[in-house]
């Protein structure tokens, strides 16, 4: 998983969380504005999001080729 920092001022601190699964395909896990009092609480809640929507995004792409076969 890699992040994507977008830090326009004080109360615009965007982050997204995105990965590459197979074959190179970017996948686009979830982002939000961290600024104020968020803080690192940002992450806590939202890196057990990106998991669960990145093993689904895998799922979903074994099955897709499974069906295909």
């Amino acid at each position: 998983m890699s992040e994507v920092r977008i830090d326009l001022d004080d109360d615009h601190v965007y982050r997204v969380l995105v990965c590459v699964g197979p074959e190179g395909r970017p996948a686009l896990l979830v982002a939000g504005n961290k600024a104020g009092s968020v803080g690192n609480a940002w992450y806590e809640a939202n890196v057990p999001v990106a998991d669960q929507r990145f093993d689904a995004y895998l799922t979903a792409l074994r099955r897709s080729k499974d069906d295909t076969q």
